[in-house]
């Protein structure tokens, strides 16, 4: 009694000014918890969620609403009327904590109150051990747990759930018994009936181990969380993370760099990355490839390109092909044909305008993407390249590899990989040529 006293002490609270919500189930780890606040002349509010699932789920809700009034105690209850097929859990628990934050934003308190203790820690613990998690996930819960506007206080943590039933008989404090917490059909409850059992016949203290445990892995989060606030600003700049300066930092601070920057896009659904998808990611980043993309959930792409890893969302390109007539806008820029030919601007080197002789090539002109198996007989070089390798060697954005404008004649000739590489229907500086075709960029797309 004296750490849940301690800890109680240790908050900044008004008895006479000041509401406490207190979550209450009606069982006895929550009623002993109403019992020690109310004793103790906090101002409570109790907050109830009737989850509508056993049919002694209204009886309960009665039974609690009954108390409270004897006790004049504030009462706020609610139940959950519909279920989604799937993740029944992880449902309640968001609809619980959201009732939560309603009432303790309607009577403007500070603390919510939970009955969690100590053989529940040890599940939690050993079911993300068995399940895999984070460092700070290994730790459990806290004692205290800081949200934005509110802090969860669970003051039973050093107690065993024996010890509670011992207590809250000793004091007859009045509860409700949950049947569905004998059968074995939940992993928690499998650890609760023949696991801690075990582990208290070794060390009937085993809880505090349990909660030293908890300390230690959390001041070790806390100590990697903080750096990792120091070091973020340097390694991610504009949404994207310079891969040279995270490889100067160990594996382990690596993973949590890119941890976080993806909890920056998916939130609350981080969940949906695994280890899985942490181990592609490492393994893409220490690739010797400079450029890779591999999927992530909700169609998004993570993209490591020349020296640099972001996320994107996947959008589903469609081919295009035009014929040139005038002027084609194109998803990067516009290919124009010029009209005026004798124009000294195009009398010089460039990769963004082409000279070419009509009687060379098949008319009409057209512009498109890229196809699978593109080549183009470059300029001056014998052999002709692949529009891939050119891509590759001219570090070409993988983003805007199949955005990019080929300008083709009729028989499906390339001619022009605008900005890029000109082919040998080029005509030299000095030469007769009828045609002009020019490259203008979008001005948000960077130079090559």
């Amino acid at each position: 009694m004296d750490r849940a006293l301690e800890l109680l002490k240790s908050l900044d609270i008004d008895r006479q000014k000041d509401y406490v919500v207190v979550a209450c189930s009606g069982g006895p780890d929550s009623m002993f918890l109403l019992d020690l606040l109310y004793r103790l002349n906090y101002r409570i509010v109790v907050a109830h969620v009737n989850h509508n699932v056993r049919s002694e789920s209204d009886d309960e809700y009665r039974f609690l609403e009954d108390y409270c009034k004897e006790k004049n105690i504030i009462f706020e209850g609610t139940k959950i009327l519909d279920y989604p097929r799937e993740n029944f859990h992880d449902f309640a628990r968001k609809y619980r904590y959201r009732f939560f934050e309603e009432i303790l934003h309607k009577y403007h308190a500070p603390y919510l109150f939970t009955a969690h203790h100590g053989d529940d820690l040890m599940e939690t613990i050993l079911m993300r051990i068995s399940r895999g998690s984070s460092l700070r996930g290994y730790a459990g819960f806290q004692p205290v747990t800081k949200r934005e506007d509110y802090q969860i206080i669970r003051p039973l943590v050093s107690f065993t759930k024996d010890e509670i039933l011992a207590l809250a008989l000793k004091d007859n404090i009045p509860y409700v018994h949950d049947l569905s917490n004998e059968n074995d059909h939940y992993l928690r409850n499998r650890f609760r009936h023949h696991l801690l059992p075990l582990l208290k016949q070794e060390n009937p203290k085993v809880h505090l181990k349990f909660l030293e445990y908890n300390r230690e892995i959390s001041e070790v989060s806390q100590f990697v969380a903080n750096y990792v606030d120091k070091i973020y600003p340097q390694i991610v700049r504009k949404d994207k993370i310079d891969v040279h300066a995270l490889k100067n930092e160990d594996s382990y601070i690596q993973r949590q760099i890119i941890y976080r920057f993806l909890h920056n896009i998916y939130n609350e659904e981080i969940t949906n990355i695994n280890q899985k998808h942490m181990a592609e990611i490492m393994a893409a980043l220490n690739a010797g490839k400079p450029n890779v993309v591999m999927s992530l959930p909700h169609r998004y792409e993570f993209i490591k390109e020349y020296g640099q890893l972001y996320i994107s969302k996947h959008q589903k390109f469609i081919d295009y092909e035009c014929i040139l007539e005038d002027k084609v806008e194109v998803p990067l820029g516009n290919i124009s044909l010029v009209a005026d030919i004798d124009d000294p601007e195009y009398q010089k080197k460039s990769n963004y305008f082409i000279r070419l002789r009509s009687c060379d090539i098949a008319l009409p002109l057209k512009v498109r993407n890229r196809r699978s198996g593109d080549y183009i007989k470059v300029k001056n070089l014998e052999a002709r390249k692949k529009i891939k390798d050119i891509f590759i060697n001219e570090k070409v954005d993988i983003s805007k590899r199949n955005e990019w404008p080929i300008l083709i004649d009729s028989n499906n000739t390339i001619l022009w990989l605008p900005g890029l590489k000109k082919s040998e229907f080029d005509v030299p500086i000095g030469g007769e040529y009828d045609i002009i075709v020019k490259y203008e960029k979008k001005e948000n797309h960077d130079e090559q």
